[in-house]
């Protein structure tokens, strides 16, 4: 799943409405409101250190995020930072910062991401790492339905056809019952939410299909002593068209302080509302 925000012009310069200006259509447009909740657990918390604890406080984040597809597999994006609707602030224990707010992200086609703070003032620029959506346009001018793999949910025949794959390269695919499937890939590196110790493991990930509805149910990733590194959960509902949308994801993931080496678990919702997609393809 991508979650950042853009636009098609290369800002140089702080314009009015720099974060709220309409972006250009495109054959595949996306909006969606996504509220992330972080929620780190220290073990020993009376024996850990003050910015220990400050590292540990819990906070929310929700953004309204907007996405254009083109027909070569360029995107621009938009995301707009949102009160969240879980205070989990702690005023008195947030150290304050010197440092200007971005209220306003956008990237344009190039993928160069340009920042604004809440009254649209130009900030800094950077390139952002955006993939192709060329695999995508094209799955979605064949099927409309499949437009909300962008957000994790597929269809049906893209589900048995990324099994197909996975065991066609060894991937150890199991059928549990009632379209229920599992596949285990073993050898993998460890997933980008997931901190890295430094040691060489190798990861094992099992993940968990419901082919007749052509969704994830749920992800779980091993370390190469099959300790469990992370664990995920997906929840859906349905939109005005009847179809399945992302509701939210629950995710739990464990790792080690680098410093003193305890083990911190950290658990991390996201909750997504307002999920609206449109195909402009004739």
């Amino acid at each position: 799943m991508i979650i950042v925000g853009a636009c098609q012009k290369d800002f140089e310069i702080a314009k009015p409405n720099a974060g709220t200006e309409a972006m250009p259509p495109g054959i595949i447009e996306l909006s969606f409101e996504a509220e992330t909740l972080t929620i780190p657990t220290l073990q020993n918390a009376d024996k850990a250190s003050s910015l220990e604890k400050i590292q540990a406080m819990p906070f929310a984040e929700r953004s309204k995020i907007q996405m254009s597809a083109y027909e070569d597999g360029t995107t621009v994006w938009s995301m707009e930072k949102l009160k969240p609707k879980h205070d989990l602030s702690v005023q008195h224990q947030t150290p304050p910062s010197d440092q200007p707010e971005v209220k306003f992200t956008r990237i344009d086609r190039a993928g160069m991401g340009s920042f604004y703070d809440s009254k649209d003032v130009f900030l800094f620029k950077h390139q952002v790492q955006i993939p192709s959506f060329t695999e995508i346009v094209a799955n979605i001018k064949e099927n409309p339905h499949a437009i909300f793999s962008i957000l994790g949910v597929k269809t049906a025949e893209n589900v048995k056809l990324l099994l197909a794959k996975a065991k066609a390269k060894g991937n150890i695919v199991q059928d549990l019952g009632n379209g229920m499937v599992s596949m285990r890939s073993g050898n993998g590196k460890a997933a980008g939410n997931v901190r890295q110790s430094g040691e060489a493991n190798n990861y094992t990930t099992v993940d968990i299909y419901n082919i007749n509805l052509g969704i994830s149910i749920g992800s779980t990733l091993y370390d190469n002593q099959q300790n469990i590194v992370c664990q995920t959960f997906y929840s859906y509902t349905q939109n005005a068209d009847q179809r399945l949308v992302p509701q939210a994801i629950y995710m739990q993931s464990w790792d080690k302080d680098p410093v003193t080496g305890e083990k911190r678990k950290t658990e991390t919702n996201t909750y997504f509302e307002n999920v609206t997609a449109t195909i402009n393809i004739n």
